[in-house]
């Protein structure tokens, strides 16, 4: 098993503990002189060559000092130029340590010591901001005020009293001064500093500090013309920074430094310049500093590892980081093993662009506390890249990095965005059970300090985070639907991603996230849910909302959804809470039992999962609407519109949430009855109703409560028609119910409501539904339908005049009565005689009874009807009335309200409605009725008529009805004859002919 990175590498005790101080990477040539800067370990010379790497740029230094001080025959100006950190004081201290007569064990690893002086050399360093010009500084018990003095009182008594009233007068010494401080001594002086002492100068405000300062450019000119004299042994080692030091000072400041770097320039060579530490050695800068061992053979391991990595990756993803070779890569991986080589370029090259960033120094601070982090944790890293350096919120590494960039506000961007437990990156993380959100993030941020040259591609920033085995692909995932929909800072522009000081439009969501409460959250649940499942009772579904208690639900015959409110029954109240449920609902209608079992269906959300999603998007869609309908002002219109299309999106993925979370259908089976779950799944496409584009989606319409509702009762019926609703209900359907067969006669309507009652079967989605089966019963000759109410038997050719009622019954043939004997025809009946006609039918006398006045009252009618029936016992009597009409049309009424009142007292009729019409001739309607409840329909339209032609002029109408009256029903039609009079009606026309009495001998 591959060992991890504090396996084969050990870290030094002062790192371990964390929380390093930056002092404790200082060179700090103040700590040389004088006690009270403090004890650094850079201080003391085997702690000095312990921590240091002999770089090329320190064994050129000390090459060059082994052959001033010897021979003096070399250039003994030398300039040591890099930016802030790269090593420019370290490198004059091992001047100072050599100076002093220390030799380190592994001295021919920085110089040869055979070229090195054996004796102990006088050295001085002086250093910019240790010299006073107004207080003065003591350095060998020497009261000093200038870079001259500070130099003298260090380098020998001799020395200090041949410049000591230059120091006093604040006068530059001369070259020939100069010359008999050094004599043919060997020594060295190390200018340090001296940007600060000009600063200093500055901000004093003193006429006399700034005159001083003008000097410095003419003693270091004179001191760089002995430095480069042949045949003397003095070397002088000035540090330049480079970099716009001054970008606050004045110009009469930059004037004179530009002045001294020039006067130095002109007299130094190009083999004088020295930068202390290249980009390729800042790594075993690094280690040597922070690790006391790392494992080599590990470095090897690792390189190959890699190597194989990038082969692989390249084959499916174009090279990351550049257009190097996979073997390329894995020669750096060894060469700066235990750190990948692209984080050694992020911190030297990346930011150390800035001019305030101090090079190795900050480098080391933000690496010590990261591997102190690391280690602390038994992380098991094998290779320390750019994203896996750490900023924590109680080490001070974040602080202490962006104040050195003049980049303070950062510290509030990361710690929002990546840095901490609550940071969005670290969120995203603990969702995808990953740390690619926060490595991708700090790489980024790396990369978004410097001035210049802000952000890297994906490209780039993949090398700075990928480990091995991971893929691009995954962290594009992360970043793309992770970090871009969150953070609040990190933005991608020219293909760049960068993290801006102005916030995004996450972080105005964000904040409007934060200002909403969860009763407001719950409430917008309650109104979404009614919104899709309320007043949706349309076509062949009612739906019901709610769930608490069976009496919600009326007991009829209406398909009915019952909808289970989450807060009553969810998936995750477990399936007997579930079963339980439905089953009292099934059961019972309240206080009684339900009978129409069969017409219930249930609707249950699923898992709590989907509820926390849904309510997510629920407060994120409050958010955005209040955004939307009221923008923070000053917001761009180009902002307000992607706060738009975000609302939309939102409303679309709540949406899809919505129906992913509410989304199962219960029902009992056909036949066996179980109780049944279906998942009702409905995709992106199916609820926009058609195929779109991503980036359309939104653009296009959002999905409200309204779309959702639509789609989701259209998935709903079409799963309910597939398995439990029957458009049709067939002939073997029907021949498998117990309820038909010998001595049963069900109607249609009771089989219908049989399937209604009964939840094993099938559910009839209307009672048309029925009709093909029932029809085919009957037509097929498997049953005989009996019309109720015409008391008979339909023929098979009959079967369309069922219907699905209780006005028919199913008999199976072995139930059909005997057929009954043909009756012998009877002799006749007597012809009506209306009055004034003297003619009667052939064969037949003049009627026993006749009433013939012109003007017969209702009661007179009436007691001469019953007492014809008595006096001639005969079965019957046949009626002729007629009456003009005239302007008198309550007389038609009076008689459509007659027959209305005794429909049965009418054996059959024939009715003759005859118009006259002036200029028109005559207008005949005739109508042959055969029954009462016929004649009871045929009156309304009696009385339609007669006021159609009452309304025309020069018109008459005269209505003759003759009908026979049974004697069984004589007495309600004479009672009926009486409400005549109550109406008004005072006379009418009459003629009764009694029926022949019945032979008794007729079949």
């Amino acid at each position: 098993m591959l060992q991890g990175l504090f396996q084969s590498c050990h870290l030094r005790s002062d790192i371990t503990s964390g929380g390093i101080d930056d002092g404790q990477f200082a060179a700090d040539l103040r700590t040389l002189l004088a006690p009270e800067h403090g004890a650094a370990p850079y201080a003391d010379a085997k702690t000095y060559f312990s921590l240091t790497y002999p770089t090329t740029g320190l064994k050129k230094l000390l090459a060059i000092a082994a052959e001033r001080l010897q021979r003096g025959n070399s250039n003994g100006l030398v300039v040591l130029s890099t930016s802030l950190g790269g090593g420019k004081t370290h490198s004059v201290m091992a001047l100072y340590h050599l100076a002093k007569g220390f030799r380190p064990a592994d001295m021919y690893d920085f110089v040869d010591p055979s070229l090195w002086p054996s004796e102990k050399i006088p050295v001085a360093a002086v250093i910019g901001d240790m010299v006073d010009v107004l207080d003065g500084a003591t350095i060998n018990g020497h009261k000093v005020h200038t870079l001259w003095g500070s130099m003298a009182a260090q380098l020998g008594n001799d020395a200090w009293r041949r410049l000591e009233l230059h120091d006093a007068t604040r006068t530059a010494p001369s070259t020939s001064a100069l010359l008999e401080v050094f004599a043919e001594l060997p020594a060295i002086v190390i200018l340090d500093e001296m940007a600060a002492y000009l600063r200093a100068a500055e901000k004093s405000g003193d006429p006399q500090t700034m005159k001083l300062a003008e000097s410095t450019p003419n003693f270091l000119k004179s001191l760089s013309e002995i430095a480069t004299t042949q045949g003397q042994k003095v070397l002088v080692a000035l540090t330049e920074a480079t970099g716009d030091l001054f970008v606050d000072a004045t110009e009469s400041i930059r004037r004179i430094y530009s002045e001294m770097t020039s006067a130095v320039n002109r007299i130094s060579s190009a083999q004088g310049t020295i930068n202390p530490a290249t980009g390729g050695e800042i790594a075993e800068i690094l280690k040597r500093r922070l690790f006391s061992e790392v494992d080599p053979n590990a470095a090897k391991t690792i390189a190959d590892r890699y190597e194989h990595y990038y082969t692989q990756l390249v084959k499916s993803h174009p090279l990351i980081g550049g257009s190097k070779e996979a073997s390329e890569y894995a020669r750096e991986i060894c060469d700066s093993y235990p750190f990948h080589p692209a984080l050694i370029r992020a911190l030297d090259a990346g930011l150390s662009s800035s001019s305030r960033f101090q090079r190795t120094r900050g480098a080391l601070k933000v690496l010590g506390d990261t591997l102190a982090s690391l280690a602390s944790n038994e992380s098991d890293l094998d290779i320390l890249n750019t994203g896996d350096l750490h900023f924590s919120d109680d080490d001070g590494t974040l602080e202490h990095l962006t104040s050195q960039l003049d980049r303070k506000e950062f510290v509030a961007i990361a710690k929002a965005d990546f840095v901490g437990p609550d940071s969005h990156a670290a969120r995203i993380d603990q969702q995808r059970s990953t740390t690619l959100a926060t490595r991708f993030a700090t790489a980024a941020f790396i990369f978004s300090l410097p001035i210049h040259d802000l952000g890297r591609s994906f490209e780039d920033l993949a090398l700075n985070v990928l480990h091995e085995g991971e893929q691009p692909a995954q962290l594009s995932q992360v970043v793309d639907d992770g970090l871009m929909r969150s953070c609040w800072y990190l933005q991608s522009q020219d293909g760049r991603y960068v993290f801006r000081t102005e916030p995004t439009v996450n972080r105005v969501i964000d904040g409007a996230l934060q200002a909403i409460k969860s009763y407001q959250v719950q409430q917008a649940e309650t109104e979404y849910i009614e919104q899709v499942f309320a007043n949706r009772s349309t076509g062949a579904l009612k739906v019901v909302l709610g769930g608490r208690d069976p009496a919600e639900v009326a007991d009829t015959k209406e398909t009915t959804l019952i909808v289970f409110r989450p807060d009553v029954v969810t998936l995750d109240s477990g399936e007997d809470e579930v079963r339980k449920r439905i089953t009292d609902f099934r059961d019972s209608a309240g206080a009684k039992t339900r009978i129409f079992k069969n017409t219930l269906s249930y609707f249950v959300a699923g898992k709590n999962e989907g509820q926390e999603k849904f309510r997510d998007l629920l407060k994120r869609s409050i958010a955005l609407a209040g955004l939307t309908s009221s923008p923070p002002a000053g917001f761009p219109e180009a902002t307000v519109e992607r706060l738009r299309n975000q609302a939309a999106e939102t409303q679309f993925a709540l949406a899809m949430a919505f129906l992913r979370w509410f989304n199962v259908l219960y029902f009992f089976s056909v036949g066996p009855g179980d109780l049944i779950a279906r998942t009702i799944s409905l995709g992106e496409e199916e609820l926009v109703g058609k195929t779109r584009q991503k980036s359309e989606k939104y653009l296009m319409g959002s999905a409200d409560e309204s779309l959702v509702s639509t789609r989701l009762f259209e998935a709903i019926r079409r799963e309910l028609v597939n398995s439990k609703w029957r458009d049709a209900i067939s002939v073997q359907d029907l021949n498998n119910l117990n309820l038909l067969g010998p001595g049963k006669k069900p109607t249609p309507h009771s089989l219908y409501e049989h399937y209604l009652m009964d939840f094993h079967s099938s559910l009839p989605n209307s009672p048309q539904a029925m009709l093909v089966g029932v029809r085919g019963l009957v037509s097929q000759g498997s049953y005989v339908a009996y019309d109720k109410r015409e008391q008979r038997f339909l023929a098979a050719s009959e079967s369309t005049r069922v219907t699905i009622t209780s006005d028919f019954e199913l008999w199976d043939k072995s139930d059909l009565p005997e057929p009954e004997l043909p009756k012998r025809p009877s002799t006749g009946v007597k012809p009506l005689v209306s009055p004034g006609v003297g003619n009667n039918p052939p064969g037949h006398g003049k009627p026993k009874y006749e009433f013939s006045q012109s003007a017969i009252t209702p009661s007179n009618a009436a007691s001469q009807i019953l007492a014809g029936l008595e006096a001639s016992g005969a079965d019957g009597i046949h009626v002729h009335l007629s009456r003009s009409t005239d302007d008198d049309l309550p007389v038609f009424a009076a008689w459509t309200t007659l027959i209305a009142q005794t429909p049965k007292a009418f054996v059959g009729a024939t009715i003759q409605n005859l118009q006259r019409v002036a200029n028109r001739g005559e207008f005949r309607l005739n109508w042959t009725i055969t029954n009462g409840d016929e004649l009871k329909r045929v009156g309304s339209v009696i009385g339609d008529v007669s006021k159609l032609a009452g309304t025309r002029d020069g018109s008459q109408t005269i209505l003759n009805m003759r009908f026979e009256v049974d004697s069984s029903v004589a007495t309600g039609f004479v009672e009926s004859i009486k409400l005549l009079a109550e109406m008004g009606i005072s006379d009418f026309d009459l003629a009764i002919n009694e029926r022949e009495p019945r032979n008794e001998t007729e079949g």
